[in-house]
């Protein structure tokens, strides 16, 4: 290849490097959605922010029952930050399901691991309650 050639490959590459960054950014900074208080989505949106920032009293608090302890969330691994998104829910008159899409370890390319989790909720009169068994604690009081 001659200096030019070379040179306008780098030239690619960088940009190529430089737009995924950008559409990382920007990625990354995108607000939230807002449900509407009440709903299990909204439920579920408090409940994964209150594990992901290790506040395990709230989370206790919104479990649906009390086969968990503040020593078993302890234990429990939750990563230090994900990107978490509602797939969709299902809604029933005394459940519901909420599917999420979790995305750990993104690099400044916007990569990381995603996987699917669903979280069940249980209605106990007009509130809704985590189930224990739902991402990211399972078998809370089991081990």
């Amino acid at each position: 290849m001659t200096r030019t050639a070379d040179r306008v490959l780098v030239g690619i590459v960088v940009a190529v490097v430089l737009l995924g960054g950008v559409i990382a950014w920007v990625a990354s900074r995108r607000t939230p959605e807002v449900f509407a208080p009440g709903t299990p989505e909204a439920v579920v949106q408090e409940f994964l922010g209150a594990a992901l920032d290790r506040d395990d009293e709230k989370v206790l608090a919104m479990l649906s029952d009390e086969s968990c302890t503040l020593e078993d969330l302890a234990r429990a691994w939750v990563p230090e930050s994900a990107r978490i998104v509602l797939v969709d829910s299902t809604v029933r008159e005394s459940s519901a399901t909420v599917r999420i899409e979790v995305t750990e370890a993104g690099d400044l390319l916007g990569g990381g691991w995603s996987h699917e989790e669903v979280v069940g909720l249980t209605r106990d009169g007009a509130t809704w309650l985590v189930r224990p068994s739902s991402w990211p604690y399972y078998d809370c009081g089991g081990w």
